[in-house]
């Protein structure tokens, strides 16, 4: 049985403590509730704003690096994707010798 209480004597003892502490507090009155509201819409106003303004300032500072990174902007501009249309030119495609009727095209560079 000692055993036992020496288990249950510390769970008795919180909750004596929790119940004396429930009891003591009590809730704010208006005045105190506002300054804690007030302070805490600062808060998120000021983390906001700083938030903001260190993306506006990284943004273009990304650019610059992406940009420094490769060769030239007119080459990381006017580069075509592999899979566009510019990238495969019209001189390499032939008439499809079993359909002449329509238009299909085969692209002979593979």
């Amino acid at each position: 049985m000692d055993g036992v209480m020496t288990f249950v004597n510390p769970g008795r003892h919180c909750a004596k403590d929790s119940i004396w502490l429930v009891k003591r507090c009590t809730k704010p009155d208006r005045k105190v509730f506002q300054k804690i509201a007030i302070a805490t819409a600062i808060g998120f106003a000021v983390m906001g704003f700083i938030g903001f303004f260190v993306k506006l300032i990284h943004i273009p500072i990304n650019i610059m690096v992406k940009i420094n990174w490769s060769s030239t902007l007119k080459e990381m501009l006017c580069t075509p994707m592999p899979c566009s249309p510019a990238a495969f030119s019209y001189s390499d495609r032939t008439l499809a010798a079993d359909d002449t009727s329509s238009e299909s095209f085969v692209d002979t560079r593979f």
